[in-house]
């Protein structure tokens, strides 16, 4: 009897040993990290509440955002929370299943953003330790959807009510943007996020019509200077998140052609109360706020948006 349990003990130790063994895996996240690597990529392409879809898994660095499309960066256990959020039945899962190094390849529904684009905007989610709690965002759009978009969207409201020694004569303004940058400049969001504060800067070219009833002048130009504020409102419901935002036109400088420097002041002066009123449309304000950003998604994200030529 005594050599019965003598060759049991071993046994004994044997399955101890290796149920610590898989404990310690379980929680430094390695059992997690094999899960992601061959139990994940079947599950792919995954849906996310209709607004993303995953599409393809790989390892590395964050990668260069694409001339079209845009790209998250986010630390691992911020990446884990906002996927426990999104999809519940996570939770369960091994920690580490989103690890340092993954890089996940998918798109954002067109439909969501509301865009003048024909297909979903390539997105691509590096989760990178380096990065902190705050995740940054980068979005690289082709200048051709940004000028479509103010044309069809704000063409009919740059318009501005002039007077003259004689009257009154109607300016319309058509511009077309080289360049336009909009980043977040606050250091710090802090939790829960109620407020944002966006800069943006732009150049282009512009195309004025001067309209007197009896005379109607076009004259071309270039924005050489455009620079403002965004200032948004975070606000909470059931639904998720919505926002308000107010636009504050701080510089406009324009070179037109055949016009006085006086002149050239003049337009920019009454384009920038023109444009300021534009964007600030109540109408376009509520169409905004009617819209909802889910529970999960981040909003104190760093904002980086550039335009790309195309």
């Amino acid at each position: 009897m005594y050599d019965r349990e003598a060759s049991r003990r071993p046994r004994h130790l044997l399955v101890i040993a290796l149920l610590c063994t898989l404990t310690l895996l379980w929680i430094s996240g390695h059992i997690g990290q094999m899960l992601t690597r061959w139990v994940v990529p079947p599950f792919l392409p995954l849906d996310i509440s209709n607004l993303i879809v995953l599409a393809r898994l790989a390892d590395g660095t964050p990668p260069t955002c694409p001339d079209f499309g845009a790209m998250l960066i986010i630390s691992p256990d911020r990446a884990e929370e906002i996927l426990n959020q999104a999809v519940p039945a996570t939770r369960w899962l091994p920690p580490g299943i989103i690890h340092d190094k993954v890089i996940l390849h998918g798109t954002v529904s067109r439909a969501a953003l509301d865009l003048p684009i024909a297909s979903d905007v390539p997105l691509i989610i590096a989760v990178d330790s380096n990065i902190g709690r705050r995740p940054r965002l980068v979005c690289r759009i082709p200048t051709g959807i940004i000028n479509r978009l103010f044309r069809e969207e704000l063409e009919d409201d740059l318009a501005s009510e002039e007077e003259h020694l004689f009257g009154e004569y109607r300016i319309l303004y058509r511009p077309t943007f080289k360049t336009f940058i909009l980043r977040s400049v606050e250091d710090y969001v802090p939790e829960p996020v109620t407020h944002r504060r966006f800069a943006f800067s732009a150049m282009g070219n512009i195309r004025i019509k001067l309209d007197d009833k009896a005379v109607r002048i076009t004259t071309d130009g270039r924005i050489r200077e455009l620079r403002g504020l965004v200032d948004v409102r975070v606000l909470y419901d059931h639904e998720g998140f919505g926002f308000w935002y107010d636009v504050d036109m701080q510089k406009l400088r324009l070179d037109i052609e055949d016009l006085q420097n006086m002149l050239d002041r003049k337009s920019s002066e009454a384009l920038e109360r023109t444009l300021e009123k534009s964007l600030n449309r109540r109408k376009s304000k509520v169409k905004l706020l009617k819209k909802r950003v889910p529970h999960w998604m981040p909003v104190d994200l760093a904002l980086d948006f550039q335009l790309t030529p195309g």
